[in-house]
């Protein structure tokens, strides 16, 4: 009885056809293009919101700070401490903000990817804090 399922669920289904296509074209990709329409309102609203993010450089978007302080060698020193530690985060900058140091990680687009972040590296650097950054267009990470 088992060798008759066996010769029916192994044999069977290699002599069985279905829907067979007689036409090679019907099954070939068909590619259309589509165009959007809008209200004016919304597209003036759109090309506003474009121009706003051209003349401040970039979106908003969010990075996490492991140190402030007034000394370069120090931010020097955790910044490539972190890139030994984290080498799989790229984005690591530090930045003379008058009068501090700063090091910061990350360029995100949205707070609950920096918050993954923030609880990520939180053990080894307790202070980290979640700070907003005007990031370039095409540099998030």
């Amino acid at each position: 009885m088992n060798k008759l399922y066996l010769i029916i669920v192994f044999v069977i289904p290699n002599y069985i056809y279905s829907q067979q296509s007689e036409n090679q074209e019907s099954d070939s990709v068909k590619t259309t293009n589509h165009e959007i329409h809008m209200q004016k309102g919304i597209e003036q609203l759109l090309r506003k919101s474009q121009q706003i993010h051209y003349e401040k450089g970039g979106m908003e978007g969010f990075c996490v700070q492991i140190y402030s302080g007034d000394s370069r060698e120090e931010s020097q020193r955790i910044k490539s401490q972190f890139m030994r530690r984290f080498p799989e985060i790229k984005s690591i900058f530090y930045e003379r903000v008058s009068p501090n140091w700063k090091v910061r990680v990350g360029k995100l687009r949205t707070r609950l990817e920096v918050k993954k972040l923030q609880s990520v590296i939180k053990d080894i650097y307790p202070s980290a804090y979640i700070t907003e950054k005007i990031v370039p267009f095409g540099r998030f990470d």
